[in-house]
């Protein structure tokens, strides 16, 4: 028989073993950067940590989900080095071994990260903070941080940040177009509002009302982290690295739905943990409710993928009314508030308003008809019936010109334009699954390539779309830079720094990893909801999953990869980390056990 000592021995020589194999293996896929170095080295370190200190045996399930995660976090930073850099997706017996290697290497990183949870939470339990300490206004401080910082940071590259799209918002606002609601209407009548109320046709009067609304729910986030026990000199430490990063005042500065949109999902997403957590405290404060409300119905209307907020807030609804039927009854206040503001402004305030209705039929056929695209690109046999379909729309050298995997909008957006009109729903759902039939991995590949923003980790298409470009093109605009001046150098000096920090994120793999790509995010996600479950702290999980519904609508229908669509889920996911690691280690006791 093999002593317990031994095979451990033997099993951290096999393991660094497998380590060399899959640096050699990543170095050949021209994929070994910081990032890839970084990680190896993570799992690397869990694998001999693990080993040495006899983690418990675990339970089969528990083991089967460590390792369904694992294939994902494996296929997010190299399954495209591996299986996608041909036109279609390559299965072969040496790229599936490739792959297997690095599953095998990667599976100890995520019960490694799983146990510097563990250590965090008991740091977080010898962390004792007075009732004195608690009596320190943390949101007015930590809002005050971030608003000061990136007004800065903002001001430096005054006045905002355009492209296209976001041209035609503001020339709807100042009148020269007229109102339409291809975006909800809902942003143009707010940007609109603006402009009217402060006098300004200043772009940047909406920049600072993003900052003024990313400021009050910071605020509202270190209020609700203070209350459970953050000190506040980590919140404001927080505060500080929050304004610094380059996604946050790039994305301050852009005229856009999006980080609007964003900042309202962490709002909303705040609001149902200190419900979740503290019912009985929040449930008793007006301004709570009015908040909630306000942040539900807002993020509903400013973009129209939204709408799928309700599914899981209707759930999480019933699952509150259940576990605590004494407090059930004052969510119909919540309830009521949420639906009577919807009814409000679509049966009150836009039938009040002349505006243009434009159909937006092509965003739901586009994903469908993608794949013949690629097919007819690559010169694949199709039936006549797909083919016909396709034509309706384009005729078939446009198809092959046209198709990007990466950007479906070269296909929307050109002249000819596309006649997706001509197509009826029920005609592109049945080509998409006969093509499904066909050439499923076409199929498969066209919706991973469509959708690479939203899983990839490891990105190797090159993004030039993190940030947006300015557009001021036809447009009366005589206050596109500060005045001249002492001040106008300063923010000039300011903005060469900051721009130097953006160039350090977008080229460190490392930061680019983690500040612009959302694919780390959904594998942390993933792990933090099996942390939870296992602390029986579970429902915490009904506060993101308004997140994760707004996502799965961008795997269904993304056409472009840009960071600001996806700017809400690397903030939903982070704040339930922070609130997962607090409040697991408030059920620890001095000895360091669970209570």
């Amino acid at each position: 028989m093999i002593s317990g000592g031994i095979r451990q021995k033997i099993s951290i020589i096999l393991y660094a073993a497998l380590w060399a194999v899959s640096f050699v293996i990543a170095a050949g896929l021209n994929s070994l950067n910081s990032a890839s170095l970084l990680f190896l080295l993570c799992s690397g370190g869990s694998a001999i940590y693990l080993m040495r200190h006899n983690e418990k045996t675990a339970k089969r399930a528990y083991k089967v989900i460590l390792w369904l995660i694992t294939i994902y976090f494996s296929f997010a930073f190299w399954g495209r080095s591996i299986f996608m850099q041909t036109e279609r997706i390559a299965i072969s017996v040496p790229n599936m071994i490739y792959f297997a290697i690095f599953v095998v290497v990667f599976y100890p990183l995520t019960p490694g990260i799983i146990e510097v949870y563990e250590r965090l939470i008991r740091l977080k339990q010898k962390s004792v903070i007075t009732e004195k300490a608690k009596k320190h206004n943390a949101g007015f401080i930590c809002g005050l941080t971030v608003f000061a910082i990136d007004l800065c940071l903002t001001l430096s590259y005054y006045p905002c940040t355009m492209t296209n799209d976001s041209r035609g918002h503001w020339l709807q606002a100042l009148s020269p177009l007229p109102l339409n609601d291809y975006s909800p209407l809902a942003f143009n009548l707010l940007l609109k509002g603006l402009f009217s109320i402060t006098g300004y046709t200043t772009p940047y009067i909406y920049v600072l009302f993003q900052t003024v609304v990313l400021s009050l729910v910071v605020g509202d986030i270190a209020s609700f982290l203070h209350r459970r026990g953050v000190k506040l000199k980590a919140l404001v430490a927080g505060a500080l690295v929050f304004a610094f990063l380059p996604s946050t005042y790039m994305l301050l500065l852009y005229l856009s739905k999006n980080p609007l949109s964003g900042i309202l999902c962490l709002g909303m997403v705040t609001s149902l943990l200190e419900l979740i957590v503290d019912p009985e405290y929040y449930l008793k404060k007006w301004a709570w409710y009015l908040k909630t409300i306000v942040l539900i119905v807002a993020l509903y209307l400013v973009r129209e993928n939204n709408v799928v907020i309700f599914l899981p807030l209707s759930g999480f609804v019933i699952w509150f009314f259940l576990k605590n039927r004494k407090l059930g009854s004052k969510m119909l206040i919540l309830v009521l508030g949420v639906i009577g503001s919807i009814l409000f402004v679509n049966g009150v305030v836009y039938p009040s308003i002349d505006y243009i209705h434009v159909e937006k039929s092509h965003e739901t056929i586009r994903p469908l008809l993608a794949p013949v695209g690629s097919a007819i690109k690559q010169n694949l046999p199709l039936p006549d019936d797909i083919y016909e379909t396709a034509e309706k729309v384009l005729p078939e050298e446009e198809w092959i010109k046209r198709y990007d995997p990466f950007n479906s909008d070269k296909i929307a957006w050109e002249d000819p334009m596309p006649e997706y009109s001509e197509v009826s729903l029920k005609e592109g759902f049945s080509v998409y699954f006969k093509m499904s039939g066909l050439y499923p991995d076409v199929v498969i590949k066209d919706r991973l390539d469509g959708m690479d923003c939203v899983w990839n980790i490891n990105v190797e298409i090159e993004d030039k779309n993190k940030c947006p470009t300015v557009v001021y093109d036809d447009v009366s605009f005589k206050d596109a830079k500060l005045p001249d001046g002492i001040i106008r150098d300063v923010f000039e000096r300011i903005k060469t720094l900051s721009s130097q920090l953006l160039e350090i994120s977008k080229n460190e793999e490392v930061l680019d990893t983690f500040i612009w790509r959302n694919g780390i995010f959904v594998y942390l996600l993933m792990v933090t909801s099996v942390f939870l479950v296992r602390k029986r702290k579970a429902k915490l999980l009904w506060a993101v999953l308004p997140s994760v519904f707004i996502l799965l609508t961008y795997v269904l229908v993304i056409a472009w990869q840009m960071y600001f669509y996806l700017w809400f889920f690397p903030l939903s996911v982070t704040l339930l980390m922070i609130v997962a690691i607090v409040e697991c280690g408030k059920d620890i006791n001095a000895d360091g056990l669970a209570i």
